[in-house]
């Protein structure tokens, strides 16, 4: 129903409420904090970010140490000099909103890190609390993980269907590709997995921008395509798992896709 969207030129975080025709953008939610840096524009990221429901409770999770509370925009954890906008983390957080893994998209080695999100009714607090981390080769892109964290879905690679996993108990590698990481993965609601390639049509020709994949047989079970190449980590799959959103880097518009 609210698609959430960081935007750079206010240094802001927009909702936008999709059960309305045409779409009504609400006021932005904005932090002192956020354009407090003389050098921001030069070293802008974009920084991961995602709605969870954490013990059933609403809230934008970003970086390693922020939680934004997704109905008021109000920051509930993260310091006061904490800039949710220069946290290049690439994140990911459990379909059942109670961990997050978080690693800095950086050259081979880079640490990946795990940590508890909790809410406590009684109290009305949140809390992000580190677990474990370890240490992993290749660039990282973004990934996601499984409902429950068991697993953790880092990248994939057309047309052979290598897709690299990660044990998000021990974060210990269960599987990996050859070459580069070319291509994001998303756990969508059907138990698929979505891999997004980032780049040029020439080393795939043909080969669909995102494919769903089975994760056990590594059976490739559908193409989609959208006009131009995906921008990195800008996608998401719908909480009803019925749509896939992207945005590209030929288009200012975002592509809805159904996924049947």
């Amino acid at each position: 129903d609210t698609l959430y969207v960081q935007d750079w030129d206010n240094w802001s975080i927009v909702s936008i409420d999709l059960t309305t025709s045409p779409y009504v953008i609400n006021a932005p939610w904005t932090d002192p904090v956020w354009s407090a840096c003389d050098n921001c524009q030069s070293n802008r990221y974009d920084m991961g970010f995602h709605y969870a429901r954490i013990n059933g409770r609403e809230a934008l999770v970003g970086g390693r140490t922020t939680i934004i509370d997704a109905t008021t925009g109000i920051k509930r954890v993260g310091g006061p000099n904490d800039n949710f906008f220069l946290e290049p983390d690439q994140t990911a957080v459990t379909p059942d909103g109670s961990l997050l893994f978080t690693a800095r998209p950086s050259a081979s080695p880079h640490a990946v890190w795990r940590y508890a999100l909790t809410y406590s009714e009684i109290d009305d607090e949140f809390a992000i609390t580190w677990t474990l981390n370890e240490l992993k080769l290749g660039t990282n892109r973004g990934w996601s993980t499984d409902t429950h964290g068991d697993l953790v879905y880092r990248s994939c690679w057309y047309p052979t269907a290598e897709i690299e996993v990660y044990d998000g108990t021990d974060l210990s590698t269960l599987s990996t590709q050859s070459g580069d990481t070319y291509g994001t993965t998303i756990y969508g609601p059907d138990g698929l997995i979505y891999c997004v390639r980032y780049y040029s049509e020439t080393r795939a020709p043909g080969a669909g921008d995102v494919w769903s994949l089975n994760p056990t047989t590594r059976e490739v079970v559908k193409n989609f395509n959208v006009f131009g190449e995906i921008i990195e980590d800008l996608h998401v799959i719908s909480g009803d798992g019925l749509r896939l959103i992207t945005r590209s880097n030929q288009s200012q518009y975002l592509t809805f896709l159904t996924i049947p």
